[in-house]
């Protein structure tokens, strides 16, 4: 083996080792002190870390696509005040994003997608759940996006909101769907592992059981 080559296999196996190191301390700051003792040995590698966090804990996606869908039926209850339209929507509308990536049945049809939205406001909208039925529904390049546009549009000129108010509503629609705006935070964070702010056990481990 050249010496270049040697430089270059011990320079590339340094920033794997770092790179290690950051995973190993990211675990070790972020799960609890039990799953720490019961799947971070000491005398295990970091694959055998993680394999056993996702053993423990994971998630798979037949159950991510439960709860997008339970969110989805959730955001899909009616407001309770067109005071709150604003915040009503935004929730709807991350909702429904949210569970569209994980193929949602009740999202997949644009007719029952606007017809369960429809009996979400109608109670507040009388006149424009009333207008859309007639008049929206059937409209060439109609999406449920568009169909939100022109929910909103209504509802700012029938509803409009506090001065300032305006400006964070719309910036909910660009937001992470767990934003507070939407409704509340939206936890991502794995049954099992909550955030500790106790110092993490020293759980050091060779370099060479890390790869």
């Amino acid at each position: 083996m050249s010496m270049e080559q040697y430089k270059s296999d011990r320079h590339r196996y340094e920033k794997e080792q770092s790179s290690f190191q950051h995973i190993m301390t990211l675990i070790q700051s972020s799960v609890s002190p039990h799953l720490l003792r019961t799947c971070c040995l000491p005398d295990k590698t970091l694959r055998e870390w993680i394999a056993n966090l996702q053993l423990t804990v994971g998630v798979d996606d037949e159950t991510e696509k439960d709860r997008a869908r339970e969110r989805y039926l959730a955001a899909l209850r009616p407001m309770r005040s067109a005071a709150q339209w604003d915040t009503w929507l935004a929730e709807y509308d991350q909702a429904a994003t949210h569970a569209e990536t994980y193929n949602v049945p009740e999202l997949s049809q644009l007719s029952t997608t606007t017809k369960d939205f429809l009996a979400a406001v109608n109670k507040t909208a009388p006149i424009w759940a009333t207008n859309f039925q007639d008049n929206g529904r059937g409209a060439v390049g109609m999406s449920r996006k568009e169909m939100m546009k022109r929910f909103r549009e209504h509802m700012m000129i029938n509803h409009p909101l506090r001065s300032g108010k305006h400006k964070a509503a719309m910036a909910a629609y660009d937001g992470p769907y767990g934003s507070t705006l939407a409704g509340g935070e939206y936890d991502q964070e794995l049954s099992g592992t909550p955030h500790s702010s106790k110092s993490a056990p020293s759980t050091k481990m060779k370099p060479g059981q890390t790869r």
